[in-house]
């Protein structure tokens, strides 16, 4: 047997990275200058461009940011309408549509160049009691 731990041992939990963890702090967003607006960051791709998935999640966070506690997202709606620079901050320009009782509508606009890379429309609903369905 060698001197080197092994596999699985806690030696190498420590030194190995934590996907999960860098992805999480990549989705963070800051506050922008504006109200209702967010600062993100890209993952880095080896293909140059941001993934959309990524600038749909941070959008949704973005949206979810300026809705009143207990609504859960209900419909999302997203355009992708220009590939994103991974070397340029996003900013998620939030518009806030309709408050109702039940439901709230956002619109988001991920920004980069002063032009939109991503347009994002979701509703969000109060999370109340009725029909379960697959």
């Amino acid at each position: 047997m060698s001197g080197t731990p092994a596999a699985g041992s806690s030696a190498d939990q420590e030194a190995a990275p934590d996907p999960m963890g860098t992805l999480l702090t990549y989705l963070e967003l800051r506050p922008g200058a504006q109200p209702d607006t967010f600062i993100g960051r890209s993952v880095p791709q080896v293909h140059g461009r941001v993934y959309g998935g990524q600038v749909l999640g941070q959008s949704m966070i973005a949206a979810a940011a300026t809705m009143t506690p207990g609504r859960l997202p209900h419909s999302v709606h997203g355009y992708f309408l220009r590939p994103g620079d991974l070397e340029e901050p996003i900013t998620f320009a939030v518009e806030r549509l309709r408050d109702g009782r039940s439901f709230s509508a956002r619109r988001v606009h991920a920004i980069q160049f002063d032009k939109p890379i991503l347009s994002m429309i979701t509703s969000f609903q109060a999370d109340q009691q009725g029909l379960d369905h697959a």
